[in-house]
Parts: structure tokens; C-alpha cells; sequence
């Protein structure tokens, strides 16, 4: 930059690759979790028309996930078109998921995929897609807005209880997975939160 002033760009491009890549994928986890609260605001767990929902098993869509494959993974995304559909397809909170943005995403059909595309603007994001792609953009993906543990216990530790030697007499453990993504803060404030407002 002192070189060459505002040739941002090929300053970027100095950075190693593997370090900007994880600036992208670190704004597009920001902008997955302020886009999921966004929607909890809208619509809270209500599946809504415009949503955009996977119809997969569970255990391809988490494969897809894994393998990250945007491609393969964006043949199963559709679009809720209306109210019946929600209710013919049985169609679940579960099922819908937002993007991870990027050239190849699409958006919600409703106000919240306006939000999210004001939001883009507003943060002057111009995502390169298809031929205009680079190296320092993402093809995109898509993500769940709700993960769900199948495994959470909680363990109190007493004196009857043989449990981690840090773990303090009075205290809990939770032990949890989640799918890749996801957040462990997440789901324990999730634990903590009281619906009627406040921290337990």
C-alpha cells in the first residue's frame, strides 16, 4: 500500500491464502449468526413462506455438509412457495437453513432475504460468482438455524459421584456434541436463558 496507494486489492492478494480464507469464512459465519437472529426476531420457530428449507435425510445433509459440497448441496435447497406446501410436505423449523454468502447463494423469498441482501449492501459485500469468481470470494453454502443434540447429559458432581478431578462438590458438567459449525456457547446459553427474559 505505501507503494502502490489504493490498489487494495493486490494488497489482499499478498496475504497468504489460507489466512484469507479464513477472513472470509469468519464474515460468513458473522453474517450466518446475525442473519439467524434476524429471523428468530421476524418469525421466531415458525416456518414461513419464502423460507428456504433442505429436503434431504439428515445423514446426506450432514455428508454434504462435511464434504463441502455448495453444489451438490444446493440441488436440495428449495424455496417454501406457500402456505399448503409448509403443511403438505410437513415441512419443519428443523428443515430451514440460511446461507453461508457467497456467489452462489440464494436468498429467503420474504423479508428477512431483503434484510440480508440490504445487509450485504450496507457492508459493501459484492460476492463474485460463477465466472467472475476469484480466490478471495466463496461459492457459499448453507447451514441449519437450528442444531440439535441428540447426546446432552449433565452430570452433578457430589461426593457419591466419580467425575473430572477440576470439577468442584456443588458444581454440574454438561457433556453435548454438535454437528460441525456449531457452537457449544451457543446451545449452553440456550440451557441458561429463560423464555420469559433473564439468566437462570
Amino acid at each position: 500500500m505505501k507503494d502502490f496507494p489504493g490498489e487494495f486489492k493486490d494488497a489482499v492478494q499478498c496475504i497468504p491464502f489460507d489466512q484469507r480464507t479464513i477472513y472470509v469464512h469468519s464474515y460468513q459465519a458473522y453474517l450466518f449468526n446475525y442473519f439467524v437472529s434476524l429471523r428468530n426476531e421476524l418469525y421466531g420457530m415458525k416456518v414461513v413462506v419464502g423460507d428456504l428449507y433442505v429436503d434431504l435425510g439428515e445423514e446426506s445433509f450432514r455428508k454434504e455438509m462435511e464434504n463441502g459440497n455448495s453444489v451438490g448441496l444446493r440441488s436440495w435447497i428449495k424455496v417454501v412457495n406457500s402456505e399448503s406446501e409448509i403443511h403438505e410436505k410437513k415441512i419443519s423449523i428443523n428443515q430451514i437453513v440460511l446461507p453461508l454468502c457467497g456467489g452462489d447463494s440464494i436468498y429467503p423469498a420474504n423479508e428477512l432475504g431483503e434484510k440480508i441482501k440490504e445487509k450485504l449492501v450496507s457492508d459493501g459485500i459484492e460476492f463474485g460468482g460463477g465466472d467472475t469468481a476469484d480466490n478471495n470470494t466463496s461459492k457459499g453454502n448453507y447451514r441449519k438455524v437450528i442444531a440439535r443434540t441428540d447426546d446432552l447429559k449433565m452430570v452433578a458432581a457430589d461426593a457419591d459421584v466419580d467425575v473430572d478431578a477440576e470439577v468442584k462438590v456443588g458444581e454440574c458438567v454438561f457433556q453435548f456434541s454438535l454437528p460441525s459449525g456449531s457452537f457449544a456457547t451457543m446451545m449452553l446459553r440456550e440451557l441458561f436463558y429463560r423464555r420469559s427474559g433473564g439468566w437462570e
